[in-house]
């Protein structure tokens, strides 16, 4: 027995590593940079001050090395041995990047601090007789061919006067451009970081509860997607909880009268609405069922009568009339598979040996389907609710958009649409845990139904 459980949990805590993995690698892929969205200022904004830009320099450089951006990704990097992690000193990551551009083309990681240095002590200097786009081309520019030809352009302006800072910069670019060591840039070289990276950061502070914050409101993420998340578990498990009722006492009965009409009837019927996507039978009761549709039997969504000054208990009966729909929806999502794998599961239980052995010996058939033939099938079952659960937080997803409720499904769309990359993230990787999860509940729930599932001996190979 401890085998068993020790082989769930050993597969169980992977599947959360890789999840997590995943979701901070998709954090990493967004199109935004998370360091300006925090300052809520395009760079743009600050061309030509450049007092306003060194003051945003020095904010974007302190939130950058707050939350440990300049770091490698993960526990092991490649590197080449041109640099080999040098540039991590680098906090201004627009100013990395160029640098580790540069260092691609010349190898040298002392030419390249050398030309840094240079050119910062240059660009310190009074410069109002030089056009603002050829010092912002010289700041930008990646490659040595590209820095030379604007320094060619910036020494051959009118009025220019020539200081100790321009030989000794003009010194460190012919070095840039001589490209001695540019072989080294092709060398890999793997690094150990340890745990100074930015995996190891972003995980400890999910497992101590610190999910970072909103983009959109600057609000803790665990703060927006707590309320939702209750909502979400509410509706499925009320939901879950149904499908499984009805599913296991329709499958039952059809696997006993697989010949009725009523059953062949209701059979097709189900059939007909598993071959439909979930939102197009939210949009039909939507259509058809609420009050802006054709029928109005029940309220309108997004229609809620709730104050602050309700009550908890006048709050929720008035919230009930808004769920019933919803949750009519999802359970018709879910019925139809589970039911008829309880169909099938059932059918071939009843045509197994042991069904006929025991009505030859004049058992009751009602005993043999309940005692011996459900009992049975229970243990395969409970695999299908497992793979349910998934099946369900995803198709509410849609359900709750649709049906304008407050849960994880309205959030992560509404998150989406306002690149709320945070929120995202966190109930991407929040759903995923919790489907996992029932997977494992799965197991537990075979285990339990069907112990001897542990004596279970592997065939000998001949």
């Amino acid at each position: 027995m401890s085998k068993f459980w020790l082989k769930k949990v050993l597969y169980f805590i992977p599947s959360l590593l890789v999840l997590s993995l995943l979701c901070f690698i998709l954090s990493k892929l967004t199109p935004d940079d998370p360091v300006l969205t925090e300052l809520g200022l395009p760079i743009e904004e600050l061309s030509g001050n450049q007092n306003r830009f060194e003051d945003f320099k020095n904010q974007y450089v302190r939130i950058v090395s707050k939350n440990g951006y300049h770091l490698p990704l993960f526990y092991v990097s490649i590197s080449s041995m041109a640099g080999a992690g040098e540039l991590e000193k680098i906090l201004y990551l627009p100013e990395k990047k160029i640098a580790r551009k540069i260092l691609a083309h010349t190898g040298n990681k002392n030419d390249l601090d050398e030309y840094l240095n240079a050119k910062k002590d240059f660009l310190s200097e009074n410069l109002t007789n030089i056009q603002p786009h050829l010092i912002q081309s010289l700041d930008t520019a990646s490659s040595p061919s590209k820095i030379q030809q604007v320094f060619a352009e910036i020494t051959e302006t009118e009025n220019f006067r020539p200081s100790q800072n321009v030989g000794r910069l003009d010194k460190s670019i012919q070095q840039l451009n001589s490209g001695v060591d540019s072989w080294k840039s092709m060398v890999p070289v793997l690094q150990w970081n340890g745990g100074n990276n930015q995996y190891h950061r972003w995980m400890s502070q999910i497992l101590r509860g610190n999910w970072g914050n909103s983009n959109r409101d600057n609000r803790p993420v665990w703060q927006k997607i707590w309320p939702a998340f209750l909502w979400t578990v509410s509706i499925n498990s009320l939901a879950i909880f149904m499908i499984v009722i009805i599913s296991m006492f329709w499958g039952k009965y059809t696997s006993t009268r697989p010949q009725q009409f009523f059953t062949r009837l209701t059979n097709t019927v189900l059939f007909l609405i598993s071959s439909l996507p979930v939102f197009l039978i939210a949009i039909i009761a939507l259509l058809v069922l609420t009050g802006s549709g054709a029928l109005g039997i029940f309220p309108t969504p997004g229609a809620y009568p709730i104050s602050a000054a309700n009550s908890v208990l006048t709050h929720f009966f008035r919230i009930i009339p808004f769920v019933i729909l919803p949750l009519i929806v999802i359970i018709l999502y879910g019925i139809p598979g589970l039911s008829r794998q309880v169909h099938n599961i059932m059918s071939a239980e009843l045509q197994k040996e042991y069904v006929n052995a025991a009505i030859l010996r004049k058992i009751p058939a009602r005993k043999v389907i309940h005692q011996y033939a459900w009992k049975n099938a229970l243990g395969i079952l409970s695999v299908y609710l497992g793979r349910l659960i998934p099946a369900l937080v995803s198709g509410s997803i849609v359900i709750e958009s649709i049906f304008n409720l407050p849960g994880m499904g309205s959030l992560l769309i509404g998150s989406i649409v306002s690149r709320d990359w945070p929120v995202v993230f966190g109930i991407v990787l929040l759903g995923g845990s919790f489907s996992i999860l029932g997977l494992l509940v799965a197991d537990v729930v075979m285990y339990k139904t069907d112990p001897n599932i542990l004596q279970k001996k592997k065939i000998p190979v001949i």
